[in-house]
């Protein structure tokens, strides 16, 4: 599952993935705080509850709690760049 995230006028993007997720961020860790870290919590659980798994199982929580990769990505040099390559891996991950 492809998430675009915006956050403090910056986008970056998260690719859910069942085992991990990875997150490509524009600016090296400008997203890396309590309330992207939970959106991407957040956004694992809906997934998980879309897929009919109980808050109560034991693969639920397994689901829900996987590491985020951060891969080294395009460091953008102006302001609107973040948006473009949001685009342009939103495109190549589908």
């Amino acid at each position: 599952m492809v998430v675009p995230y915006l956050d403090k006028d910056h986008w970056s993007i998260y690719i859910h993935e069942e085992k991990w997720c990875i997150h490509c961020d524009y600016i090296q860790g400008f997203h890396n705080d309590a309330t992207s870290k939970e959106f991407a919590h957040n956004i694992h659980i809906v997934w998980a509850i879309s897929r009919s798994l109980n808050e109560d199982d034991v693969e639920f929580v397994a689901f829900v709690n996987v590491d985020t990769i951060i891969p080294k990505v395009f460091v953008q040099k102006n302001s609107w760049e973040c948006g473009h390559h949001v685009v342009l891996d939103f495109k190549t991950y589908l």
